[in-house]
C-alpha cells in the first residue's frame, strides 16, 4: 500500500515492527558513543574513568574523583546505562543511589531513534546528555556528622 495512502493502524502497527526490530541497533550505536566518549575523556582530561561492558544490554562506567580537604581523599561515582527492551524501549541512567534518568527508544514508519521529552536526538546529543554532568562536576567532599 502506498505510503500516503496507510491509514492510522496500519501507521501505528509499522512504528511498532520499526521499533522492535531496530531498537537493539540504537542501543548498540548508544553504548558505542559511550565509550568513544570514555576513550575521549581519558586521551584529553586523563581523569580516572574505567567502562566496563557487563552484558548486551548493560555498561558500567566508574568515575574517581580526587577532592581537596576531603576524607576520604577519593570519591567514587558509579554511572550505570541500562537498555530495557521490554514494555517501551529505553535507555536507564542511574547514577549511585539517585533514581534514574530515562531516554525512550522511539520509531516513525522510516527508522528508530532516541528521544527526549519526546524530541528525536542524535546519539551524540545522549551521550552528552547522559554523561556531561556525572563526568565533569566533582561530587561534593565527605563531611562527617559532627557530635553534639
Amino acid at each position: 500500500m502506498p505510503e500516503n495512502k496507510r491509514n492510522f493502524v496500519e501507521r501505528r502497527a509499522l512504528r511498532f515492527r520499526v521499533l522492535y526490530n531496530k531498537a537493539d541497533e540504537i542501543w548498540e550505536e548508544a553504548r558505542g558513543e559511550v565509550q568513544d566518549c570514555c576513550n575521549s575523556f581519558r586521551e584529553h582530561y586523563g581523569g580516572e574513568l574505567e567502562d566496563k561492558l557487563e552484558n548486551g544490554h548493560r555498561i558500567r562506567l566508574t568515575r574517581t574523583f580526587k577532592l581537596e580537604n576531603s576524607d576520604p581523599p577519593e570519591v567514587v561515582r558509579r554511572i550505570l546505562l541500562t537498555f530495557i527492551k521490554r514494555g517501551a524501549p529505553r535507555i536507564e541512567i542511574t547514577v549511585d543511589d539517585l533514581a534514574p534518568t530515562v531516554f525512550q527508544i522511539d520509531a516513525d514508519e522510516r527508522h528508530a531513534f532516541i528521544s527526549d521529552s519526546g524530541r528525536e536526538i542524535s546519539v551524540d546529543e545522549f551521550a552528552e546528555k547522559a554523561l556531561t554532568e556525572h563526568l565533569f562536576n566533582e561530587p561534593e567532599p565527605y563531611r562527617p556528622l559532627r557530635s553534639i
